[in-house]
């Protein structure tokens, strides 16, 4: 039963911290000086985790910002994910990462495919040149 409403907790808590760092911008993305800047901004953010036996600081919270950074900025599932499984078994923190470097490598796929396709289609204008002359 303490398990099951722990969970519930987290769930809440997840919810909240993503609309307080969600606010006033859509991107699923945020630069770290703004997450740092928001997280200062929630004077009970330690407490709720403290509730849920997540013990952590300011600091703590800014070098797992630094932590997250991929490209200039955080993604905003992967921080919530992490900040709420900080005191979970280190297995569900590294499927956690796990799950957000495989959406990263997959955008960075999708990237490179586009990139292909479009040096291709250069390539076969080149071709159709040179076979007119």
């Amino acid at each position: 039963k303490k398990v099951h409403d722990t969970e519930d907790l987290r769930a809440v808590l997840a919810t909240q911290v993503r609309e307080h760092v969600q606010e006033g911008h859509e991107s699923p993305l945020i630069d770290a000086p703004l997450l740092k800047d928001l997280l200062a901004e929630d004077e009970t953010l330690l407490t709720r985790l403290e509730e849920l036996d997540i013990k952590t600081t300011k600091a703590g919270l800014n070098n797992l910002v630094d932590g997250l950074l991929m490209d200039g900025f955080i993604s905003i599932d992967h921080f919530v994910e992490k900040i709420v499984n900080l005191s979970g078994a280190a297995k569900a923190q590294s499927i956690v990462d796990l799950k957000h470097l495989t959406l990263h490598g997959h955008r960075q796929i999708f990237q490179l495919h586009d990139q292909i396709i479009a040096m291709e289609k250069r390539f076969n204008k080149d071709l159709e040149k040179v076979n007119k002359q």
